[in-house]
């Protein structure tokens, strides 16, 4: 009889202190958080708590403000953190034994007059008391990984708002290029049309001016599009309903850095950094938790631990221990064995796979940071300068009658053209440094050094105001168109240095 109660006893308190097994309140926001900031410097409060809808009225957002409401307010991440939620769950489940069985019976006596006899149980499996340290643990581990996976989902969610960012600045900027180029053609042909009044030129020069102004304002529509789109990308990622939120993105994209980041250090960083071999990595370690499991436990089957009381028919009561266990004869658990190691060999090829891609990809992403930023020199210090010099010099040519007007007005579109491409350039660059830096897995070391200097686009002249002047009593004179482009202040060729 006393063997039997301290046996309740001692399944009543293995049931106590299991069912105080906990997980942190914020289901882990805490720590991801902290992988967040550690990679990408200061961040608003990450948490389940802070998603609300946020009311935008007019405001300039820098690229760090788009970058805060994307990671306060996309809805994508509130899934994430719920994925945290289910983590936490198998953890706390993982804690707890199995519920014990309670089992009862009554037997009826065929003789008349005999007591019906009574038998009760309460059973609990033994193999999950032996069993549960090791699922804790390896509950604790996927926990752990789930916060990686959603703190590399963070930094995923950032890059892509800064490219999106990226992307509507220089769409602005070409739009704004469009447009003057649409204006200049529109020039050009309302002056062909005057011209060709006037007889001074022929049927095919005009329409050859009206199918250039044409274009142009297709292009210009294009560009205005491509705004849109930008936006509403940029909208999306924030977590913004296209209705509610009225905003802008600051003007202007910089210069690239003084110097770029060496790819044999920034490799190192990222087999260090990145939140996907973290996350392979410590998959790796539950797979082997898994192996060990499988083999230390192989002929342990179902196991309970319980009690019975029995009443017999002269009233007397029996009450004893009773121990169950199934007996490992037709099967050892092999299959469990080989799947463990299956797996885990599943994973170190993974594991391999990922190092080799990620050397792979931070090199290449390495070669398109340098060739783009070759290609924004190019534009910078060679083609602009040299379109601006032809723009002054055809102007001293209309103005001595040598040219007419419309080499002038080609030469500003050309001019128009090489702006476009030098925006092009430096927007793909820092979409390319965005890539990048997410390839490693944290801010690269040359942005944390870096001074923001903005490119130079030229103070374009209004075509409206040339549209001004009458040229239908003059054959090829042109009135003086001054230039306002200013070149740059560095005519050096670069191709590694600074600005």
């Amino acid at each position: 009889m006393r063997n039997a109660l301290r046996i309740i006893w001692v399944m009543a308190f293995l049931f106590i202190l299991t069912g105080c097994a906990s997980v942190p309140a914020d289901r882990g926001a805490g720590s991801v958080a902290a992988m967040a900031v550690e990679r990408r410097g200061h961040l608003p409060e990450l948490s389940p708590d802070v998603f609300e809808r946020p009311q935008l009225q007019g405001e300039t957002l820098t690229r760090a403000d788009t970058v805060r409401l994307a990671v306060t307010h996309n809805p994508e991440l509130r899934k994430l953190y719920a994925d945290l939620g289910i983590a936490s769950a198998d953890v706390l489940q993982a804690g707890r034994l199995s519920n014990p069985n309670f089992s009862a019976s009554i037997m009826t006596s065929s003789e008349s007059g005999m007591a019906n006899q009574l038998t009760f149980g309460l059973a609990q499996n033994f193999a999950d008391l032996l069993l549960m340290p090791s699922r804790r643990r390896i509950s604790e581990g996927q926990l752990e990984r789930t916060k990686t996976e959603v703190a590399a989902a963070i930094l995923d969610l950032i890059a892509r708002t800064e490219a999106a960012f990226y992307r509507l600045a220089a769409a602005r900027e070409i739009a704004r290029l469009r447009e003057l180029q649409e204006r200049a053609s529109g020039l050009s042909s309302e002056l062909a049309g005057r011209f060709r009044e006037a007889g001074n030129i022929s049927a095919l020069a005009l329409h050859l001016e009206q199918a250039a102004a044409s274009e142009a304002r297709l292009a210009a529509v294009d560009a205005r599009m491509l705004v849109e789109e930008a936006r509403f990308e940029l909208n999306r990622l924030m977590g913004l309903h296209a209705s509610e939120a009225v905003w802008s993105v600051e003007q202007g994209l910089a210069l690239p850095v003084v110097a770029e980041d060496d790819p044999n250090e920034i490799l190192i960083l990222a087999h260090e950094q990145r939140l996907e071999l973290v996350s392979v990595r410590r998959e790796l370690d539950l797979l082997a938790e898994g192996v060990t499991l499988a083999r230390r436990y192989r002929y342990i089957g179902e196991a309970e631990l319980g009690v019975e009381f029995e009443r017999e028919t002269d009233r007397s009561r029996l009450f004893g221990p009773f121990i169950s266990l199934s007996l490992p004869l037709f099967n050892q658990n092999q299959g469990a064995i080989l799947r463990s190691d299956a797996r885990l060999e599943a994973g170190l090829a993974r594991l391999d796979a990922l190092e080799i891609a990620t050397g792979n990809e931070v090199y290449l992403a390495h070669q398109r940071v340098l060739g783009a930023r070759e290609k924004v020199f190019e534009y910078r210090d060679v083609l602009v300068p040299s379109r601006v010099d032809i723009v002054e010099r055809t102007q001293e040519r209309v103005n001595f009658m040598l040219d007419d007007v419309f080499d002038l007005i080609r030469a500003k579109q050309q001019e128009y053209d090489a702006y476009h491409g030098y925006v092009e350039a430096v927007r793909d660059y820092w979409i390319a440094r965005t890539e990048l830096a997410r390839l490693v897995g944290t801010e690269l070391p040359s942005g944390l050094r870096f001074k923001k200097e903005l490119i130079r686009l030229p103070e374009l002249i209004d075509p409206d105001e040339a549209a001004e002047h009458d040229h239908s009593e003059h054959d090829h004179d042109e009135p003086d168109h001054e230039h306002h482009a200013p070149e740059p202040e560095n005519h050096e060729h670069h191709h590694h240095g600074g600005h």
